[in-house]
């Protein structure tokens, strides 16, 4: 089948006008977004989720999340909510302060109230809600006693580490009495007793819960910050030193990794793919002209003015791929899958380095498109041919002469 480029001399033609590049640059560039996105949505994504390995490490992740999030539970640090997740330190830190606040009520014959359609509502404070509510040596609400007293000196011999006891003046004066010894209690015993509040910390306390105002505001913020510090540091020594947990987290970890490395991989595998389709396979189609090209009756040719060879259209086509790269972070976004992104695939080299590195050499690129008076982007110029319009011709013999004075070469 003949073609309108094998019909034309593309060395008499003019140079193809700015505008209609744009354009054209447009259509290619996301052409090869929609074909490279839709054989990862349809074609990647279930081959990945039909391969054994992945159902196999999927099965990993799930226990090793499990046993993880267990380990946690384990140690009082952190509690589950309804969605079985763990509770986030922040939340954590402000339940705390609240059954600190019970407590204290409870302690010194404070009212506990709550607002009801504007009106305080008193309540009953019950002692399992209390953090001086035990069972046996567990302290339920007390995650800080519970595991500085109690889950490290059960778990001792797991940890890889010798890290310091603790007693109760050591807890108190390490997490709350450097920050929050005013609102103490002048009957708190830090020898034996649960940290107790004043009285006049505990009602600014309930006057802060109810209204938000900044009587007790800053009570408030301080306990919670002390509290997280605590909990941060109880988490960083599971992290860093509890055996089990290690173990579980590196098996989770490199299940977790494995997951995106797939998802990783095939989503580059779709880029390769939809580009090829667009930049080398419908090139041999048209003979020579992408999609966008081919509907703005537009063609390649070497700068000095002869057809393009195979070099020029392979270091085009390498150029290209490099600068087109940076789609795969489109991909990922439209996946909602950023993740996937970050995991290495080569050494320390993941698809958003590489994704990072396209994006600037594209950029590159469109400055040197529109600065340029032959208006080449960069793979154009390193492959050293420029874009004519087949539709109009120069007006001299220009041309010709140059390329009969190049000897037809």
């Amino acid at each position: 089948m003949i073609s309108q480029i094998d019909l034309v001399d593309v060395s008499t033609c003019k140079k193809a006008k700015l505008g209609r590049r744009v354009v054209q640059l447009f259509i290619d560039f996301f052409l090869v977004f929609i074909v490279s996105f839709s054989l990862y949505a349809f074609v990647c994504q279930p081959i990945v989720n039909a391969l054994p390995i992945t159902a196999k490490n999927n099965q990993t992740l799930q226990e090793k999340s499990e046993e993880v999030t267990s380990i946690i539970e384990e140690t009082h640090l952190q509690k589950r909510g309804e969605n079985g997740r763990l509770v986030p330190l922040k939340t954590g830190a402000q339940n705390y302060v609240k059954s600190l606040v019970k407590t204290s009520c409870l302690t010194l014959g404070i009212d506990y109230y709550q607002l009801k359609d504007g009106k305080k509502e008193i309540l009953p404070v019950k002692e399992e809600e209390c953090l001086t509510y035990s069972l046996s040596s567990y302290y339920p609400n007390d995650d800080i006693r519970s595991y500085f007293l109690v889950f490290r000196k059960k778990n001792a011999s797991f940890y890889d580490e010798t890290i310091s006891d603790y007693s109760f003046p050591d807890l108190y004066d390490k997490f709350f009495l450097n920050k929050c010894s005013n609102y103490v209690s002048d009957s708190f015993d830090k020898e034996k007793d649960v940290l107790l509040l004043n009285r006049e910390s505990t009602t600014r306390l309930l006057d802060y819960f109810a209204y938000q105002g900044e009587a007790g505001k800053e009570e408030y913020e301080n306990l919670v910050s002390s509290y997280e510090t605590a909990i941060r540091e109880g988490v960083a020594e599971v992290e860093n030193h509890y055996v089990p947990y290690k173990k579980a987290y590196e098996q989770f970890k490199n299940a977790f990794s494995l997951s995106y490395q797939l998802d990783a991989l095939f989503l580059f595998l779709a880029y390769l793919v939809g580009f090829l389709l667009v930049h080398v396979v419908l090139l041999l189609c048209f003979r020579g002209q992408s999609l966008g090209m081919k509907v703005y009756s537009m063609a390649y040719r070497r700068t000095d003015l002869m057809e393009m060879r195979f070099p020029n259209h392979l270091i085009h086509t390498l150029v290209l791929f490099v600068e087109e790269f940076c789609l795969v972070f489109l991909m990922a976004l439209m996946l909602n899958n950023l993740r996937m992104l970050s995991i290495p695939i080569l050494g320390p080299i993941s698809l958003m380095n590489l994704a990072v590195f396209s994006f600037l050499v594209l950029l590159v690129s469109l400055i040197f498109f529109f600065v340029n008076k032959n208006h080449q982007t960069l793979s154009e110029y390193a492959s050293l041919c420029e874009m004519v319009d087949l539709k109009e011709k120069e007006d001299s013999f220009y041309m010709i002469q140059e390329r009969e004075n190049n000897g037809g070469k």
